[in-house]
């Protein structure tokens, strides 16, 4: 018999174009004889046809087989493993990868007589993207205000074979999983619509930089909140949510017959062959919606506008049906008039006496202000009845009305109309879990009757996404996370108290998934209108993603101060941040010299003789647009901020305010919507911070 290094000799000088393919099928049948048992195998995580690998890296790669079957890999960059499953059929080995080329290359898993070959996969750079909507919204845009700017364009222009994206299936789990569902797709104009528009403006700027192939994962699910992004192990010695965590294992056998109790009701499949949203045209009981006004007066109340989360329905999704009759003046019977409703979260269909007036299907309709015209017909006496039936798939949900206070109204005109907001009563109609919708009955709901447990799957229960959507993640060798999150706790007191305590605990969660030293791109959350235009708890929550991003290590943070919206917290300028968070990547990540990243950053406070001098990073060169309030503020130890003026000096700047003569903290954007006014010489504006000042 031939030697191994004949046989491979003699191919190579006879077919050189059947060199590499002999090679690995040679390799194979060699690791082959180390494996003595036979039989199917399967590979967790990220690994298909497609696969882009991190180069020069330990990737893991994962999977299950018969307990003690050997598993074997070959490649053709001549890296070739073997492994075996253990007791429980589990296994794991280290593939090390080369440096990044753009050659399309082979993978050959092995297990006895079971063969799987992964083609046309890429070595380059992958990083993960992760958070909330604004991570996860598509390059098309959602409806109504929520657009991407530039995004057709960016769609048409998307071929590129090297720049590919695995979208990882939003879900929930008590548990850390270890399987992840999504698949490889390319850049092209065919796929590109669907794909997530920030991340992909972030990989479209890499791969011009790097000319290497990109993959990105985005693990991101809209309306979560900066707790479901944190491990079981990193939330065990929290106070509140450390408990919370530990009765999912005490809680098994309640939640194991809460299943089973939804087991027994009816369900909508929420599954989609052809990729369209099955939301948009499902029916939950609107065949019930032409009952009469005495119907839903057992129903319980709910006073609206507002979430549902800060009232009856504390991180519920799924399907509710709100109700309410009013009077109206007699001179209106018969007229056309005009229901103005406000913002619903998420979707809705309206109906006035029983005929539906309005909807928005689609998701992303948030902030869409529904504004319906009831047609003359309609109504026939002084007695009007609303029935509105709201979808909320993810995140908080309700009728909330407008940011604000605009009352909710039904009249008219302008100077006709009256006020519907108030007390609406409300029947829970569905509820989400995985992809189904399960239907709890109608006029007469039996949500109240189902089994009790601690925590119901929500993305608002602590470490649930996490387990579900970055655990599986595993091993995979990266170079960097993306991160846009926060949207969701700006909207509760709480939850900004909390911020601080908790985005720590992210950080330690997916370096423990992804590697020690993986560096973090963030994002500080866009300007919008939030829950006021005038509040400043979105800018509070801005200062604290500041705040965390200059104590942590490799951690970078960019601002959106210039990418606000006063219609939208869905900020449409994804091309812009994502050029800004690749920038942050090629100067902090992969050093590249000639790239200044970020706008002014500062990094230290001193109070003396009555004004505060701030230093700043990347101050070389301030510009300060003077044209409208410059939005600094300072303020003594009582915590009353007052407007302050401000002088550039080098590196840096001196803020001070007649009203306060010994001012001990200073701070910049601090209203949930405002515009820039500090930039620097490239034109990147400062984020929001507050800053408490040394003193001298």
């Amino acid at each position: 018999m031939k030697t191994l290094k004949a046989m491979v000799r003699g191919v190579a000088k006879s077919r050189p174009a059947l060199f590499v393919r002999s090679l690995l099928a040679v390799m194979s049948a060699v690791l082959a004889v180390g494996c003595s048992q036979s039989g199917e195998f399967h590979l967790k995580g990220v690994f298909s046809d497609g696969v882009v690998l991190q180069q020069q890296a330990e990737v893991h790669v994962r999977g299950t087989a018969s307990p003690g079957a050997c598993i074997g890999l070959s490649t053709d960059w001549d890296y070739n493993v073997t492994t075996s499953a253990d007791a429980k059929g589990e296994w794991d080995m280290v593939v090390r990868t080369p440096q990044a080329d753009m050659s399309s290359h082979t993978m050959r898993f092995s297990c006895g007589d079971s063969v799987k070959t992964f083609n046309d996969v890429l070595i380059g750079e992958v990083w993960v993207a992760s958070g909330q909507a604004n991570m996860c919204q598509p390059l098309e845009g959602w409806e109504g205000v929520d657009s991407i700017a530039g995004g057709r364009e960016a769609i048409r222009t998307s071929g590129d074979d090297h720049l590919r994206f695995f979208v990882v299936e939003p879900g929930l789990s008590y548990s850390a999983e270890s399987e992840v569902v999504g698949q490889w797709s390319k850049a092209s104009p065919s796929s590109a619509a669907k794909l997530p528009a920030l991340p992909y403006f972030f990989g479209r700027d890499l791969r011009d930089s790097l000319s290497v192939p990109v993959g990105i994962v985005v693990a991101a699910h809209s309306g979560t909140p900066c707790r479901s992004w944190v491990g079981i192990p990193e939330m065990a010695d929290d106070e509140e949510f450390g408990r919370v965590c530990k009765s999912y294992v005490e809680d098994a056998d309640d939640i194991r017959r809460y299943y089973d109790w939804l087991a027994t009701l009816p369900s909508i499949s929420l599954e989609s062959t052809d990729g369209s949203d099955p939301l948009e045209s499902v029916l939950v009981y609107d065949d019930y919606v032409n009952m009469s006004a005495g119907s839903f007066a057992e129903w319980p109340s709910m006073e609206i506008p507002g979430y549902w989360d800060s009232k009856e329905l504390d991180g519920f999704c799924g399907v509710v049906w709100f109700a309410r009759e009013v009077t109206i003046p007699q001179s209106w019977v018969g007229k056309r008039l005009k229901l103005d409703l406000g913002c619903i979260d998420d979707r809705d269909v309206t109906y006035v006496n029983y005929v539906p007036v309005g909807a928005c299907r689609r998701r992303g309709c948030s902030y869409v202000r529904r504004s319906y015209s009831v047609p003359s017909g309609i109504v026939t006496s002084d007695k009007v009845v609303i029935t509105v039936r709201v979808i909320n798939d993810n995140g908080v949900g309700g009728m909330i009305g407008y940011s604000d206070n605009r009352p909710m109204t039904l009249g008219l005109d302008e100077r006709n109309k009256i006020e519907i907001g108030g007390s609406w009563r409300y029947c829970i109609a569905g509820q989400f879990i995985g992809k189904k919708l399960y239907l709890f009955g109608m006029p007469h709901s039996c949500y109240g009757d189902r089994p009790q447990i601690g925590t119901v799957p929500s993305v608002y229960a602590p470490s649930m996404v996490f387990n579900k959507m970055v655990e599986p993640l595993a091993g995979l060798g990266v170079a960097g996370v993306l991160w846009y999150q926060g949207e969701s706790d700006a909207w509760l007191e709480k939850e900004i108290a909390r911020y601080p305590r908790t985005m720590p605990r992210v950080l330690a969660s997916f370096r423990r998934v992804l590697g020690e030293e993986v560096p973090f791109v963030m994002s500080q959350i866009a300007p919008g209108t939030y829950s006021d235009f005038k509040g400043d708890n979105s800018a509070r929550l801005r200062a604290n993603q500041y705040d965390f991003a200059r104590r942590a290590e490799d951690v970078f943070v960019v601002s959106t101060l210039d990418m606000g919206s006063v219609e939208t917290f869905h900020t449409p300028y994804k091309s812009k941040l994502g050029t800004r968070m690749a920038r942050a990547a090629l100067s902090k990540v992969y050093g590249r010299k000639n790239i200044v990243s970020g706008g002014p950053m500062p990094i230290r406070a001193v109070s003396h003789n009555q004004v505060v001098t701030l230093t700043m990073e990347n101050a070389d060169s301030l510009v300060i647009d003077r044209s409208k309030p410059v939005s600094f503020e300072v303020a003594g130890s009582d915590g009353i901020f007052y407007p302050a003026k401000v002088l550039p000096s080098r590196g840096g700047m001196t803020v001070f305010s007649h009203l306060v003569g010994e001012p001990r903290y200073v701070r910049y954007a601090s209203k949930n919507y405002v515009e820039p006014t500090l930039f620097n010489s490239d034109g990147e504006p400062a984020p929001s911070f507050v800053m408490e000042a040394e003193v001298e």
